[in-house]
């Protein structure tokens, strides 16, 4: 499997109510997919979040507002000749609400992400321009997607570029930045939502791989205390911005389901084994 992960921890300072200055940690994450990955049973990338916010009081990181977000590359085609050819790369994103009491309410309202070259390094690299977004499928809570090449309007975390792409419930009605009470609430279990999107880049040449990275969520409607190291705070009606605190491969389910069936095989040749020998 073609994989190239980057992880680079920064420290960036925001400041506060009172005019302090607080250090959040904060990481820029990316991962490159290929058309190599398709059909790879552990290409499941998951990305998972926390919800830095400022809404009680002083901002810090809040470890009981969360979620993840599994990406899978599920395809990529090629259209078109000459200076028009167009990749379309076709991902399916496995959206999950993990926030927990003592909050009442969390809400992920907008997912974001960037493009990059493959081999692009940095915090920050440039966007790879998109000539189109789209959802595929059968849409799901978050049913609309949209591009713009210099940054959409969804809020981010000081010191990173305003993500290139993003989905969103269509009840959302402040474009990017959520509104309209759209989204994946917190619940218990765990509430989770699939939606299927595409990417498409027109250019001279085929493209066979492409970096996603800059990842975001927002968080909207929060209610509830939110638990910090830096302290608890109460939030009532509050919004957030979900930055990255780890990114990893996870094999899909059938693979854990052959690699336990693989360790079953193992043990009971041991014990045969054994057997034999007594």
């Amino acid at each position: 499997m073609s994989l190239r992960l980057n992880l680079v921890g920064a420290a960036i300072a925001c400041g506060l109510a009172a005019g302090a200055a607080a250090t959040v940690p904060v990481q820029y994450s990316g991962h490159v997919f290929s058309s190599s990955d398709v059909g790879d049973p552990n290409r499941v990338v998951r990305v998972t979040y926390q919800a830095f916010s400022d809404g009680a009081g002083s901002a810090r990181l809040f470890s009981n507002i969360g979620g993840t977000i599994s990406f899978t590359l599920m395809g990529v085609s090629h259209s078109g000749t000459g200076s028009n050819i167009t990749s379309s790369f076709r991902f399916l994103a496995n959206v999950v609400n993990t926030s927990t009491a003592p909050m009442t309410n969390a809400r992920i309202s907008t997912i974001g992400f960037s493009t990059a070259s493959p081999t692009a390094t940095g915090n920050n690299p440039a966007f790879v321009p998109l000539s189109s977004v789209g959802i595929v499928g059968t849409p799901s809570i978050y049913d609309v997607a949209a591009f713009n090449n210099s940054g959409m309007n969804i809020p981010a975390v000081a010191g990173s570029n305003r993500p290139q792409v993003c989905l969103k419930a269509s009840g959302n009605t402040n474009n990017c930045t959520g509104g309209g009470g759209s989204g994946l609430q917190m619940d218990n279990p765990f509430p989770s939502t699939t939606t299927e999107f595409v990417l498409n880049f027109t250019g001279n040449t085929q493209r066979t791989s492409i970096m996603l990275h800059n990842f975001v969520l927002r968080f909207q409607s929060l209610d509830g205390t939110g638990t910090s190291n830096a302290g608890n705070g109460n939030l009532q009606g509050d919004s957030g911005v979900g930055i990255v605190t780890d990114i990893e491969i996870v094999p899909e389910p059938s693979s854990w389901a052959m690699l336990i069936a693989g360790f079953g095989l193992v043990g009971a040749t041991l014990r045969r084994r054994r057997a034999v020998a007594a």
